[in-house]
Order: structure tokens, then sequence, then C-alpha cells
């Protein structure tokens, strides 16, 4: 039996609020996801769900993140993606985090923020080393 996915978009909203959908949605997917968010003008454009993962690892190529920025003629972009559990960010998504920076940087759409989002908490990968 396929597990039904759910798609959601927020239209608009801070940074807090798109941290709380996306606790309130991913659990019900049972999987990991993750989503671009441009930002034009200091504010949120819609997100893109850009990739659907399996249990504990969802990937990403920096086309996907930045192709709503681009399209939508973002100033930049933040990633989101959800974990499971409330785990720390993985070595995996600190090299995502230094690759996108550095394509980003290339394509001058800056990334200004990679969440991590667990059930109850959340994590700026951009915070730390």
């Amino acid at each position: 039996m396929r597990t039904p996915i759910l798609i959601f978009v927020i239209l608009t909203g801070s940074l807090s609020e798109l941290v709380v959908d996306v606790q309130r949605w991913a659990p019900r997917l049972s999987r990991e996801i993750a989503l671009s968010v441009p930002v034009r003008r200091g504010m949120l454009l819609p997100a893109s769900l850009i990739s659907v993962g399996i249990d504990n690892e969802v990937r990403v190529s920096p086309a996907e993140v930045f192709r709503p920025a681009i399209r939508n003629r973002a100033e930049a972009v933040i990633l989101v993606h959800s974990h499971r559990s409330d785990s720390p960010p993985s070595s995996a998504d600190h090299a995502v985090t230094r690759r996108l920076v550095a394509a980003g940087a290339l394509l001058g759409v800056p990334l200004i923020a990679h969440l991590v989002v667990g059930p109850l908490t959340w994590t700026n990968c951009m915070d730390e080393p």
C-alpha cells in the first residue's frame, strides 16, 4: 500500500510559523521532507516541496533548492527539512549546507538559513560549524 503524500504550501508568514507548520505536517508523512522557501524583499514566498525522502534521509540537489528561488526572482532562499526525531543536525546536514552556500554564492541567491525541524525543536545549520 502506498503512503499518501500531503503537499502543503505556506503562503505567507514568519519563519516561526513555517517551523510550526513543518512540525505539524511532517510527522503525518512518516518520512523526511525538504522545502525550498524563496525570500524576496524580506518576505517569505510560498514554500515548495522539493523532496520526499525515506525514514531518516532526504536528498536534495542545488538545482532543486534554487529553482523556486530563481523562478520567483528571489533575493535569497531558505532550506527547511524535517527530522523524525529531535536529534541535532548530522555531518551530512552540514555538508549539504556548505554545498548550498557555495552554489548560492555562484548564483547570486544566497542560502540564508538551513533549518532542521524536529517534532519539538529546530536548529539552523548555519549557526553551527
